[in-house]
């Protein structure tokens, strides 16, 4: 959750006095105003009633841990310039490769490309290895081996086109942004009297 809307959330003039919070910008193109219609206070529960989602959570958070502690012996493997192919075979695992993926391929979870987009180029003649944890608990483990820039000339008339228009509307998004900010600084607001 963005940490500005749970502030906002359970502030006194929102929570308590029922009034709505501030403006809120969440990134460049989204902006959000929060109401609380109905607040339920934390409660405690009887063991009986929850004792079984316990027990299941702790089997899930136990086997998360396994996965995470076997998936980070692999990336340390691998970064160590082992082959593990075996340790693969050995847990029913293996590879799955991929060539040429672009940051905007749609045919991998973006859970998966924007970590690995986010890794430093490997130096010539090595490979980057890494490894996190996705949201489901699946670990995985990846081994960056070249990397390709981009290069204007790649872009097709229609995809050059859709990038100027892109950094214009975002040139507008914070021009906009800004005048905004402007006019709320300056806003005065007088009760009725």
């Amino acid at each position: 959750a963005n940490p500005a809307v749970t502030t906002a959330a359970f502030s006194n003039e929102v929570l308590e006095e029922g009034l709505n919070s501030d403006l809120l910008q969440l990134d460049a193109n989204r902006s959000v105003v929060i109401h609380i219609l109905d607040h339920q206070l934390a409660e405690m529960r009887p063991l009986e009633e929850v004792s079984s989602e316990i027990t299941v959570l702790l089997q899930i958070q136990a086997m998360q841990e396994q996965v995470e502690t076997l998936g980070e012996s692999f990336v340390s493997s691998l970064k160590s310039g082992a082959n593990i192919d075996s340790l693969l075979e050995v847990q029913n695992l293996s590879w799955t490769s991929v060539e040429a993926v672009e940051r905007s391929t749609t045919t991998i979870n973006p859970a998966i490309t924007d970590p690995v987009f986010s890794t430093p180029r490997p130096a010539d003649g090595t490979t980057a290895a890494g490894g996190f944890q996705l949201g489901n608990g699946d670990y995985v483990v990846f081994e960056l081996l070249t990397v390709q820039d981009g290069t204007a000339e790649d872009l097709n008339e229609g995809e050059a086109q859709n990038m100027r228009n892109f950094i214009s509307q975002q040139g507008a998004a914070n021009d906009f942004a800004g005048f905004m900010q402007g006019l709320e600084a300056r806003a005065e607001i007088k009760g009725k009297d």
